[in-house]
């Protein structure tokens, strides 16, 4: 612990950060990402949806999982950065906005118990909205390649959609191109996932923190207002106006408004090691080291790491 408050909450990410990579380093390989005893390894060696949307669907989920995580730990080193970097009001909040947003989805795909069936249709999922979110950019390039790819990744989605209706699993088509399309029980929603994924101990945590984040995001003035500080003396400019003010913001604030992210993220971490049978010893050290940082500065109540 240093005796600067924004040095010890950026110090906590960036442990976080190379604790995934040291492990992620020693387990990923071209052969492996899982040990033999884990539930990875058991809902792979099922693969109930071979050949419906690929030969080995189960598989495909597992390896697709690197990619979000590494952009919510990408993010949350950027976050690290900007805590400690010049003054930067609400850059760090904008950055935590997505640690969130990636970290509780990823939390979701990794959830527990629901089995290889279940795995397997929400990376399916996570596939069609990925194809339909390319299919909504429109005008960005009218290339023959282009339209080429656009009619590419339409008939990508209609393919897996009849293959899912083919097994009599429930479907949405892609209809008027206004919404994503889905098969399973459906996507839900980020506000939901946040409150689930932290709201255990407060209802309601979840959605807070993402609803703040955004507001700062989207440049709503009530999440911009948060750096606000009004003037000591209560002055108001010539004519009216509101009072006089400057922007500032302290640690303990970006502590308090930002706290969602990096517990997020450890959550989702918390679920991948357990997912794939890593060793989580270094990461609950690392865990620890983040929740007793982030309590004492942003003078939080105390939460333990099981909570998350």
């Amino acid at each position: 612990m240093s005796m600067d408050p924004w040095k010890d909450l950026s110090a906590s990410l960036v442990k976080l950060h190379d604790t995934y990579y040291m492990q992620h380093g020693k387990m990923v390989n071209r052969t492996t990402m899982y040990i033999s005893e884990s539930p990875a390894a058991e809902e792979c060696a099922r693969e109930p949806y071979a050949g419906a949307w690929s030969p080995t669907p189960n598989l495909a989920a597992v390896t697709s999982l690197f990619l979000p995580v590494a952009g919510a730990l990408d993010h949350l080193l950027a976050m690290a950065t900007l805590l400690t970097g010049p003054p930067s009001m609400y850059a760090p909040f904008t950055v935590a906005r997505s640690v969130l947003e990636i970290s509780v989805q990823t939390w979701y795909l990794l959830e527990p118990g629901i089995g290889a069936e279940e795995r397997a249709l929400r990376s399916v999922n996570v596939r069609l909205r990925s194809l339909w979110e390319q299919s909504q950019l429109v005008g960005v390039d009218e290339s023959p390649e282009w339209r080429a790819q656009l009619d590419h990744v339409q008939r990508r989605m209609d393919e897996i959609v009849a293959a899912a209706r083919a097994r009599n699993i429930s479907a949405r088509g892609r209809g008027d191109g206004r919404r994503s399309p889905w098969v399973g029980s459906g996507p839900k929603s980020t506000v939901k996932l946040a409150d689930e994924c932290l709201g255990s101990a407060v209802p309601g945590l979840g959605s807070t923190f993402w609803r703040s984040l955004s507001s700062v995001a989207h440049g709503q003035a009530h999440g911009l207002v948060q750096a606000f500080r009004p003037a000591v003396d209560g002055s108001t400019p010539e004519g009216g106006g509101g009072p006089l003010g400057q922007l500032s913001l302290s640690a303990r604030q970006a502590a308090l408004y930002a706290a969602g992210a990096p517990l997020a993220c450890m959550a989702m971490l918390n679920r991948l090691y357990a997912y794939l049978g890593w060793d989580e010893t270094e990461l609950q050290s690392a865990a620890q080291v983040l929740l007793t940082t982030w309590t004492r500065v942003g003078q939080l109540p105390r939460v333990g790491p099981a909570t998350y």
